[in-house]
């Protein structure tokens, strides 16, 4: 089976050759023997036939990610065609099982006309053009994780492979994210979160001029520690991260690190406070469960896992609004109003959707830029010209676009709302305005 046309997005072609170049032959010598399978039995249901081809060579699927099958960090999935399958695929799916970990790089397979020429229509339409034509519309992306799409047929492409790298937004790649999820068991789970806790206060004194955002989520007995880099220099964090976990793991001492008198005593009064949780929760169990276990165990056991989690690996990257460390930060009150209009609209319509995906690509790179001051950066950035793009197809007429706010109550008095803040801002930047025709008016 041949590869005719790629589609990539952050390099992850080039990974991918690179990475995974025996996983992604797996994926696609199992569909010629399907083809053949289909046409002598009659069996029509070719994905499900592909996916057991593949787990009987060891691919396993992701538990509630319709993201297909999965490989040493590889998924694959067989698309059958349709905006609504790419959009939950890159925007969902993808997204999720890269945030957890799974997945380093997903991969979309979709089929060309000649390859089934003689199976029933009905169970796949073709769909790159329609795919490439889609991703170059909304580019350049706010999307913060890799994929590739590729076309597969039964010849060799005749020329060198066209490979299309998709743009991404420049704005949105400074923010980046690295998320640190540790599951601490009951009896450590007091004295872990204190110390994650903590690392925020270490930041801040180890590197005062580094602009970084610190949050922490509590989810049952897994804690995530998510940082934000305003800057996108994430190679410091990464540094803290690891010489915190050197601390305290008790590998390195907090002076191999700093001279700062006051956080070293905070480090060293953090971890006896640590100790302390550990033998006031051990009492609590010991009255629950009559077992005995030893501190000095416990405390070695909290660190291992500790440690396991913080240890420097690729990061996840994503933006979401979370708790500065840092003083607070003055908003572009025109874009923020405009993102609150397009987050009520989002949430209206199907996910997955075309407008749904335009709308959440807007939102992304309107994020990127809701602090920015500078009039003339906001005019030149991707995100004006998306905002504008999505009005101006609204009123082209009879498209998946408009037909989705049709279905929308009051969908229209939103998007009259929304032109009406393009316009506030486009005026303040000097950007043409829409028509005053597609504005609410008071």
């Amino acid at each position: 089976m041949e590869i005719q046309r790629v589609i990539s997005y952050k390099g992850a072609w080039q990974q991918l050759q690179e990475q995974f170049q025996q996983e992604l032959s797996e994926s696609l010598e199992v569909v010629p023997p399907l083809l053949e399978s289909s046409k002598t039995r009659g069996l029509f249901r070719p994905r499900g036939a592909w996916q057991e081809a593949l787990q009987d060579k060891g691919w396993l699927p992701i538990e509630r990610m319709n993201i297909g099958l999965m490989k040493n960090g590889l998924s694959v999935k067989l698309a059958m065609g349709g905006l609504d399958e790419l959009n939950r695929w890159i925007f969902h799916y993808s997204t999720l099982a890269i945030r957890k970990g799974y997945v380093r790089i997903p991969v979309l397979l979709v089929t060309n006309d000649q390859l089934y020429e003689d199976i029933k229509p009905r169970y796949f339409r073709p769909g790159f053009s329609m795919y490439e034509k889609h991703l170059m519309q909304l580019a350049p992306l706010s999307h913060h994780h890799n994929f590739v799409v590729l076309e597969i047929g039964k010849t060799t492409p005749s020329s060198q492979l066209n490979i299309l790298e998709i743009e991404s937004d420049p704005l949105v790649e400074q923010h980046k994210v690295i998320d640190r999820s540790i599951e601490f068991p009951p009896e450590y789970h007091q004295a872990g979160l204190g110390i994650l806790n903590f690392f925020g206060t270490y930041l801040r004194e180890q590197y005062p001029d580094e602009e970084a955002k610190v949050k922490i989520i509590q989810e049952g007995l897994k804690v995530r520690m998510v940082i934000e880099t305003l800057d996108g220099r994430s190679e410091v964090i990464e540094k803290a991260l690891h010489d915190y976990q050197l601390i305290v793991t008790g590998q390195k001492s907090p002076e191999n690190f700093t001279d700062n008198a006051k956080l070293i005593l905070g480090l060293r009064s953090e971890l006896r406070i640590a100790k302390v949780r550990i033998e006031d929760q051990h009492d609590i169990m010991r009255l629950q469960d009559s077992q005995i276990k030893e501190q000095s165990l416990q405390i070695k056991q909290l660190y291992g896992i500790i440690e396991t989690g913080l240890i420097n690996r690729t990061p996840a990257i994503e933006f979401n609004p979370i708790i500065s460390v840092h003083n607070s930060v003055q908003f572009n009150q025109n874009i923020s109003l405009a993102l609150g209009t397009i987050c009520e609209l989002k949430d209206l319509l199907p996910t997955g959707s075309e407008a749904h995906t335009a709308l959440k690509e807007i939102e992304g790179s309107l994020e990127a830029i809701e602090k920015e001051k500078d009039p003339e950066k906001v005019k030149k950035s991707p995100a004006m010209s998306k905002f504008r793009r999505f009005i101006d197809k609204l009123s082209e007429g009879n498209n998946d676009v408009k037909k989705a706010i049709d279905t929308v109550e009051q969908g229209w008095d939103i998007i009259k709302d929304l032109a009406g803040k393009y316009n506030s801002i486009a005026e303040w930047c000097g950007l043409p305005q829409v028509p005053k025709v597609f504005t609410k008016t008071e």
